[in-house]
């Protein structure tokens, strides 16, 4: 069987010839063709005549080689190509190491490795740790190689720089950094840090990063310090998160799920002054919603649930979600962190600075009777404590909503707890001593355990 072969060299015919199928040394019809046209080309360039050959050539040289150790047995070889690839596209490249005779201990290398490549850079594998090469390389193009490049300094395969993580660290600002350590291998220092808190800087000694100062700004920072020396681009990295005081009545607490509280200061107890509204424990678990579940008032384990009203489109927003005693006082934790469930005597202790419990209640409830049915004549929220009525759930199921605002108490006993009530047409903060079930639903508030 024959084929009729054409092979043009720039733009124009240089051969055209019926070629019979098995021509050549192998038998592989797409093998022979392509040595075929190799040869017609060499022939061309060689005798010239009547072709253009003289603007053809082999590629120029490349030139800007960097060989980098990448690990124990590698290197990463990059270059710049030919600014002339010869009047033919180059159509790859061929990267040769070559080991010295200057190995550091006298390491034996098994020998010259060679790596073809299309593009830079090119990765070298196969090398032997701890002994120096040379790297040449060589840009083809249909013509053939061009004149070799070598690296100007010897690259020797080493060891990885490695660098341990630290866990996040959080801090007031203006307060001292606990020094952050990193350990290192492989590195012989750092360069410049990035990302650090004004006021704190980083020093090397040692295989040892060590981050200390005093930040004086506030900001959450995630920083990088490069390693230098050894064997790869290995970072040193971490968060460091710097706060501003908490001033109670001025600055918010959010829960796990990021809902934002303002704070109230009464007295020396800070609370919050929204009722809470996450959907979580503090160690991400579910606080199941049994909004629907005809039997929510009598569970025996933690429940939230949203007021069933025509009129309450938006309960959560407004009101936050009615917990029954088992979620407010889970183990898991409900409160943002460095906040709880006030206890009884925490209520009493508000009911008293504020004058009783007579009058205590009107100094708490918000004003208006955009929420609250009627406005008692002593409701002026003096406290700011702003207490709104999101009703409650209990044996009769979902029940006075913009009549009662109803809040659990951490005090527990048997099957009962210490719940707290504000109604709209009196003043009194009512402590219900008797206890209600503790799987009704009510209002979460939160206390700070201390006050910074």
């Amino acid at each position: 069987m024959s084929i009729f072969l054409t092979v043009s060299l720039n733009g124009q015919v240089i051969n055209s010839q019926e070629i019979e199928e098995k021509t050549g040394i192998k038998r592989n019809a797409m093998y022979n063709l392509e040595e075929i046209k190799v040869r017609w080309k060499k022939a061309a360039l060689e005798n010239c005549t009547g072709v253009p050959c003289l603007s053809v050539s082999v590629p120029g040289a490349v030139s800007s080689i960097v060989a980098t150790p990448t690990g124990p047995t590698s290197a990463s070889v990059s270059f710049v190509p030919p600014k002339n690839d010869g009047g033919s596209p180059i159509t790859g490249y061929t990267v040769t190491a070559t080991p010295t005779g200057s190995a550091p201990g006298k390491r034996k290398s098994s020998g010259i490795i060679i790596v073809q490549g299309v593009s830079s850079p090119i990765s070298v594998p196969g090398l032997d740790f701890g002994v120096n090469y040379i790297f040449t390389v060589v840009a083809t193009n249909a013509v053939g190689g061009s004149s070799g490049t070598s690296t100007i300094t010897t690259v020797t395969p080493c060891t990885l720089n490695t660098v341990a993580l630290v866990m996040p660290t959080t801090l007031l600002v203006n307060t001292d950094l606990t020094p952050i350590t990193h350990n290192t291998n492989g590195a012989t220092g750092i360069s410049t840090p990035i990302d650090l808190p004004e006021g704190v800087d980083a020093s090397w000694s040692g295989n040892v990063i060590t981050i200390s100062g005093t930040p004086t700004e506030a900001g959450t920072f995630e920083y990088t310090i490069p390693l230098t020396g050894g064997c790869g681009s290995v970072n040193a990295t971490g968060t460091i998160t710097v706060t501003l005081p908490f001033i109670c009545g001025t600055s918010t607490v959010s829960d796990n799920e990021g809902n934002s509280y303002n704070t109230v200061l009464i007295g020396q107890q800070c609370w919050t002054k929204e009722n809470l509204k996450v959907t979580k424990y503090n160690n991400g678990d579910v606080i199941p919603d049994e909004t629907y579940n005809d039997l929510l008032s009598i569970l025996t384990a933690g429940a939230r649930a949203v007021y069933i009203d025509e009129d309450t489109i938006g309960y959560v927003g407004t009101y936050g979600y009615l917990y029954n005693w088992y979620a407010a006082t889970d183990e898991r934790g409900i409160c943002p962190s460095g906040w709880r469930l006030p206890s009884a005597e925490d209520w009493d202790n508000l009911g008293d600075f504020l004058g009783g419990t007579d009058v205590a209640g009107g100094k708490m409830k918000s004003t208006g009777t955009t929420y609250w049915a009627t406005e008692s004549a002593g409701t002026n929220n003096s406290s700011l404590f702003s207490a709104l009525p999101g009703g409650y759930n209990g044996d009769e199921g979902y029940d006075a909503i913009s009549i009662n605002a109803f809040f659990w108490s951490a005090t527990g006993y048997d099957n009962n707890a210490i719940g707290i009530d504000l109604y709209d047409n009196d003043d009194i903060l009512t402590k219900y001593e008797d206890g209600y079930s503790k799987s009704y639903s009510g209002s979460v508030r939160c206390i700070k355990m201390q006050i910074l």
